[in-house]
């Protein structure tokens, strides 16, 4: 009788096991955290009679189906937090564990040991490009400035892993462009050396444990120099930055924690305080017409979200890898090639900035040149 009851508990366990799932995925009775980072979004099919008579909306349910059964996010997380406990192994993309916790993406380690290098010829040629561009916008009243970012793994490298302690040291594209650029006559910001040369100074960090991106510390600074230069050199009539103080925190938040946020775990990774600024940006010196358009990696969004552009910027764009357009994109999506003039859309700006981070100098200046000379 006993072992009929244990039989009776274990089969409602068992079928309990299949349903709640799906309870979970009709109701969502239960809240559940988001996943972070390149996560696949498979949209419900709409029926309709062609679909169903050819077969393709059944194909698409079931795709849907398994793409959002209910406890996704934490049958997800769980398996990958299986994964790098008992395994050591990251299912998050290009994601590699440095010694000591330190995470990078893979790209930033093949920056700085220059296995992304584009060649000499490819460098000199962009950046005869980039004085050609410069030249063709100041007839129209358009500067132009290029911006060099530092990238973590060029920051650290002593925390690489071991995989990599064999590869040699060859020339990079940083030191390429470095030396092409010092020797032009370009608006040229080093602010990677400049970074680097705080290393160990720096009264808070520069780049944090878990993120890929400059601290907020970090891209605080990068604003403020920023700011000074293009006044210094009167590229435009910019706002400015009111710094107020610095908070702590031994949660990192903010970007701060990027990488660690799309491995997708249950538990959060060993992390050191970071600095986190309060400052706001200011509009005051802004002329009507000097707005200022801003074509970068991803290491311009924080300022972005910062409300930069908005208000020091004369509400300028973001082109995203000179791709997406921001702020546009948020309400209907808008790409570089949707515009109709690309070269006249330029020039609707006081200043052009150019921004990368070495990880993405291999694909610098994102086809801008291309855009506007052809190839």
């Amino acid at each position: 009788m006993k072992e009929k009851r244990i039989k009776q508990i274990a089969s409602i366990f068992i079928i309990g096991a299949f349903f709640i799932p799906m309870l979970q995925q009709l109701t969502g009775r239960f809240p559940l955290k988001p996943l972070h980072g390149d996560v696949l979004v498979v949209e419900k099919p709409h029926l309709s009679w062609t679909n169903w008579i050819n077969g393709t909306y059944q194909e698409e349910s079931d795709q849907f189906l398994q793409a959002n059964y209910g406890f996704q996010p934490f049958f997800i997380r769980l398996n990958n937090q299986v994964q790098y406990s008992l395994f050591n192994k990251i299912k998050a993309k290009n994601v590699i564990e440095g010694k000591d916790g330190y995470l990078y993406e893979e790209n930033y380690i093949k920056a700085y040991f220059g296995t992304d290098y584009v060649g000499e010829d490819s460098v000199a040629f962009r950046t005869n490009n980039l004085i050609r561009l410069r030249d063709t916008l100041q007839k129209s009243g358009t500067e132009l400035l290029i911006l060099l970012a530092p990238g973590k793994g060029s920051f650290f490298p002593e925390y690489f892993p071991d995989q990599w302690k064999n590869e040699k040291k060859g020339r990079t594209n940083y030191e390429a462009y470095k030396e092409q650029l010092s020797k032009s006559d370009l608006h040229f910001i080093d602010m990677k050396a400049w970074m680097d040369g705080m290393k160990g100074k720096s009264k808070y960090p520069l780049f944090p444990k878990c993120g890929i991106h400059w601290s907020k510390y970090g891209e605080y600074l990068a604003a403020d120099s920023l700011i000074k230069f293009i006044r210094q050199y009167q590229l435009a009539n910019v706002g400015g930055v009111e710094f107020e103080k610095v908070e702590m925190s031994a949660t990192n938040n903010d970007g701060d924690y990027d990488i660690g946020e799309g491995m997708n775990l249950l538990f959060s990774l060993d992390t050191y305080p970071m600095a986190y600024p309060v400052y706001q940006f200011d509009s005051l010196n802004c002329e009507k017409n000097d707005r200022v358009l801003v074509i970068s990696d991803s290491y311009y969004w924080g300022l972005f979200n910062k409300h930069m552009s908005d208000y020091a910027f004369g509400q300028g764009q973001f082109w995203f890898y000179n791709i997406g357009i921001y702020p546009d994109s948020f309400k209907k999506q808008l790409q570089t090639t949707d515009l109709d003039n690309y070269f006249e859309n330029l020039t609707k700006n006081k200043l052009v900035i150019l921004l990368s981070t070495d990880a993405n100098l291999y694909r610098f200046p994102f086809n801008v040149d291309t855009y506007v000379f052809g190839k």
